[in-house]
Protein backbone atom coordinates (compact mmCIF):
# COMPACT_ATOMS: atom_id res chain seq x y z
CA UNK A 1 0.00 0.00 0.00
CA UNK A 2 1.48 3.35 -1.02
CA UNK A 3 1.90 6.29 1.33
CA UNK A 4 -1.05 8.17 -0.19
CA UNK A 5 -3.40 5.20 0.42
CA UNK A 6 -2.96 5.68 4.14
CA UNK A 7 -3.98 9.31 4.01
CA UNK A 8 -7.39 10.65 4.92
CA UNK A 9 -8.44 13.07 2.19
CA UNK A 10 -11.29 15.56 2.44
CA UNK A 11 -12.62 17.69 -0.42
CA UNK A 12 -14.01 21.22 0.02
CA UNK A 13 -15.59 22.97 -2.96
CA UNK A 14 -16.32 26.69 -3.02
CA UNK A 15 -18.91 26.43 -5.79
CA UNK A 16 -19.04 30.15 -6.56
CA UNK A 17 -15.32 30.16 -7.32
CA UNK A 18 -15.49 26.87 -9.20
CA UNK A 19 -18.42 28.10 -11.30
CA UNK A 20 -16.52 31.29 -12.18
CA UNK A 21 -13.52 29.20 -13.22
CA UNK A 22 -15.65 26.85 -15.33
CA UNK A 23 -17.34 29.78 -17.08
CA UNK A 24 -13.94 31.31 -17.81
CA UNK A 25 -12.69 28.20 -19.63
CA UNK A 26 -16.11 27.17 -21.06
CA UNK A 27 -15.80 23.69 -19.55
CA UNK A 28 -18.24 22.36 -16.98
CA UNK A 29 -17.38 19.55 -14.61
CA UNK A 30 -19.32 16.31 -14.35
CA UNK A 31 -19.12 15.79 -10.59
CA UNK A 32 -19.41 12.03 -10.77
CA UNK A 33 -16.43 11.91 -13.14
CA UNK A 34 -14.58 14.41 -10.98
CA UNK A 35 -14.84 12.06 -8.00
CA UNK A 36 -13.58 9.20 -10.18
CA UNK A 37 -10.66 11.39 -11.31
CA UNK A 38 -9.77 12.28 -7.70
CA UNK A 39 -9.93 8.59 -6.82
CA UNK A 40 -7.48 7.76 -9.64
CA UNK A 41 -5.21 10.72 -8.95
CA UNK A 42 -4.94 10.34 -5.18
CA UNK A 43 -5.83 6.66 -4.68
CA UNK A 44 -8.07 7.37 -1.73
CA UNK A 45 -11.11 5.77 -0.24
CA UNK A 46 -14.08 8.05 0.19
CA UNK A 47 -13.81 10.04 3.38
CA UNK A 48 -15.66 13.34 3.08
CA UNK A 49 -16.78 15.72 0.32
CA UNK A 50 -18.45 19.07 0.87
CA UNK A 51 -19.75 21.82 -1.36
CA UNK A 52 -20.78 25.35 -0.48
CA UNK A 53 -23.64 26.78 -2.57
CA UNK A 54 -25.60 30.01 -2.65
CA UNK A 55 -29.03 30.17 -4.24
CA UNK A 56 -31.29 32.99 -5.46
CA UNK A 57 -34.00 34.18 -3.09
CA UNK A 58 -37.62 33.44 -4.03
CA UNK A 59 -39.08 35.83 -6.63
CA UNK A 60 -35.72 37.37 -7.56
CA UNK A 61 -35.60 35.74 -10.99
CA UNK A 62 -37.89 35.60 -14.00
CA UNK A 63 -36.78 32.04 -14.71
CA UNK A 64 -36.87 28.71 -12.87
CA UNK A 65 -34.17 28.41 -10.20
CA UNK A 66 -35.17 24.90 -9.18
CA UNK A 67 -31.89 23.61 -10.70
CA UNK A 68 -30.02 24.41 -7.48
CA UNK A 69 -32.33 22.11 -5.50
CA UNK A 70 -32.00 19.31 -8.07
CA UNK A 71 -28.23 19.78 -8.21
CA UNK A 72 -27.97 19.70 -4.39
CA UNK A 73 -30.11 16.56 -4.18
CA UNK A 74 -27.99 14.83 -6.82
CA UNK A 75 -24.74 15.71 -5.04
CA UNK A 76 -26.10 14.63 -1.67
CA UNK A 77 -28.01 11.48 -2.57
CA UNK A 78 -25.94 10.15 -5.47
CA UNK A 79 -22.43 11.28 -4.58
CA UNK A 80 -22.71 11.65 -0.79
CA UNK A 81 -21.68 15.29 -0.61
CA UNK A 82 -22.26 17.32 2.51
CA UNK A 83 -24.14 20.41 1.28
CA UNK A 84 -24.06 23.82 2.89
CA UNK A 85 -26.41 26.35 1.27
CA UNK A 86 -27.58 29.86 1.95
CA UNK A 87 -29.49 32.51 0.04
CA UNK A 88 -27.50 34.91 -2.10
CA UNK A 89 -26.81 38.09 -0.19
CA UNK A 90 -28.31 41.12 -1.93
CA UNK A 91 -26.55 44.44 -1.54
CA UNK A 92 -27.94 47.76 -2.76
CA UNK A 93 -25.28 49.73 -4.61
CA UNK A 94 -24.73 53.22 -3.21
CA UNK A 95 -22.96 56.29 -4.51
CA UNK A 96 -20.21 58.26 -2.77
CA UNK A 97 -22.82 60.10 -0.65
CA UNK A 98 -24.31 56.77 0.41
CA UNK A 99 -27.49 57.26 -1.65
CA UNK A 100 -29.01 54.16 -3.26
CA UNK A 101 -28.34 54.03 -6.99
CA UNK A 102 -31.16 53.17 -9.41
CA UNK A 103 -31.53 51.77 -12.92
CA UNK A 104 -33.45 53.78 -15.53
CA UNK A 105 -36.66 51.96 -14.51
CA UNK A 106 -36.20 53.20 -10.93
CA UNK A 107 -35.39 49.79 -9.54
CA UNK A 108 -32.43 49.83 -7.14
CA UNK A 109 -29.16 48.48 -8.49
CA UNK A 110 -28.51 45.25 -6.62
CA UNK A 111 -25.30 43.26 -6.40
CA UNK A 112 -25.50 39.64 -5.29
CA UNK A 113 -22.78 37.92 -3.29
CA UNK A 114 -22.21 34.16 -3.15
CA UNK A 115 -19.93 34.33 -0.15
CA UNK A 116 -19.68 31.13 1.92
CA UNK A 117 -15.97 31.50 2.73
CA UNK A 118 -16.57 31.75 6.48
CA UNK A 119 -18.75 28.62 6.51
CA UNK A 120 -16.11 26.64 4.59
CA UNK A 121 -13.32 27.95 6.83
CA UNK A 122 -15.25 27.14 10.02
CA UNK A 123 -15.95 23.59 8.81
CA UNK A 124 -12.25 23.07 8.03
CA UNK A 125 -11.17 24.54 11.37
CA UNK A 126 -13.56 22.28 13.25
CA UNK A 127 -12.46 19.14 11.39
CA UNK A 128 -8.79 19.60 10.39
CA UNK A 129 -7.66 16.89 12.83
CA UNK A 130 -9.78 14.31 10.90
CA UNK A 131 -7.86 14.57 7.62
CA UNK A 132 -4.28 14.50 6.36
CA UNK A 133 -4.90 16.07 2.97
CA UNK A 134 -7.33 18.80 1.98
CA UNK A 135 -8.40 19.29 -1.63
CA UNK A 136 -9.78 22.81 -2.06
CA UNK A 137 -11.60 24.00 -5.16
CA UNK A 138 -11.25 27.77 -4.98
CA UNK A 139 -9.14 30.68 -6.19
CA UNK A 140 -9.87 33.04 -3.34
CA UNK A 141 -6.88 34.61 -1.55
CA UNK A 142 -9.05 34.80 1.58
CA UNK A 143 -8.20 31.12 2.10
CA UNK A 144 -4.45 31.77 2.36
CA UNK A 145 -4.58 32.01 6.15
CA UNK A 146 -6.45 28.68 6.26
CA UNK A 147 -3.97 26.92 3.97
CA UNK A 148 -1.05 28.34 5.98
CA UNK A 149 -2.59 26.98 9.17
CA UNK A 150 -3.09 23.51 7.66
CA UNK A 151 0.44 23.35 6.29
CA UNK A 152 1.74 24.46 9.69
CA UNK A 153 -0.22 21.51 11.12
CA UNK A 154 1.61 19.18 8.66
CA UNK A 155 -1.37 18.78 6.35
CA UNK A 156 -1.08 18.68 2.58
CA UNK A 157 -3.24 21.17 0.69
CA UNK A 158 -4.07 20.72 -3.00
CA UNK A 159 -5.70 23.66 -4.76
CA UNK A 160 -7.84 23.29 -7.90
CA UNK A 161 -8.62 26.42 -9.91
CA UNK A 162 -7.77 28.05 -13.23
CA UNK A 163 -4.64 29.95 -14.08
CA UNK A 164 -6.66 33.08 -14.89
CA UNK A 165 -8.50 33.11 -11.57
CA UNK A 166 -6.08 31.74 -9.00
CA UNK A 167 -4.68 34.26 -6.54
CA UNK A 168 -0.90 34.18 -6.29
CA UNK A 169 -1.22 33.92 -2.49
CA UNK A 170 -3.31 30.76 -2.65
CA UNK A 171 -1.24 29.18 -5.41
CA UNK A 172 2.03 29.67 -3.53
CA UNK A 173 0.60 28.75 -0.12
CA UNK A 174 -0.35 25.20 -1.00
CA UNK A 175 1.32 21.83 -1.44
CA UNK A 176 0.36 21.64 -5.11
CA UNK A 177 -1.79 23.54 -7.57
CA UNK A 178 -3.93 21.91 -10.28
CA UNK A 179 -5.22 23.93 -13.22
CA UNK A 180 -8.78 22.76 -13.93
CA UNK A 181 -8.30 23.60 -17.60
CA UNK A 182 -5.59 20.91 -17.79
CA UNK A 183 -7.65 18.13 -16.22
CA UNK A 184 -8.56 15.18 -18.49
CA UNK A 185 -11.33 15.99 -20.95
CA UNK A 186 -13.46 13.06 -19.78
CA UNK A 187 -14.34 14.82 -16.52
CA UNK A 188 -16.12 17.63 -18.37
CA UNK A 189 -19.71 17.57 -19.58
CA UNK A 190 -19.91 17.05 -23.32
CA UNK A 191 -21.67 19.95 -25.07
Amino acid sequence: MSEINKKRIWVFIDYANLLTSMKKIWKFIDFKKLIEFLWDEFKWTLEFKSIYLAYPKVNTRDYDVNWIHKFSCFLNKELWFYIKKKALKQIEIRDIDWNIMFWNNWKPIIKEKWNLDIELTMDVMQTWHHFDIMILFSWDSDFQCLTDFLIWKWKKVYIFSTLWNISSELKTHSTKYYDINNLPNNIFIKR
